[in-house]
């Protein structure tokens, strides 16, 4: 079993407003290697900018679970 949970805080409109993603899920490994090679797949295939760059730089959430065969089960909240 895994558990992630991403924490942010920013402005939109004026107001500040806070967005938590939390990731869980059973075999971790198993879920690492998906999307490592998710991700590995997307940057062969596709036409991305030269460097050196976090994943979020690149590709959303929603990419790598597209390439995935079973998502993620990702529940995001915002106050």
């Amino acid at each position: 079993m895994y558990a992630v949970k991403v924490d942010a805080v920013g402005w939109e409109n004026g107001e500040q407003i806070r967005v938590e993603q939390l990731l869980v899920g059973a075999k971790e490994a198993d879920a690492t290697a998906a999307v490592a090679a998710a991700v590995a797949e997307r940057v062969y295939r596709t036409a991305l900018p030269h460097g050196v760059f976090h994943i979020e730089q690149c590709l959303s959430l929603q990419d790598i679970q597209d390439a995935l065969h079973s998502p993620l089960k990702v529940t995001t909240k915002i106050t």
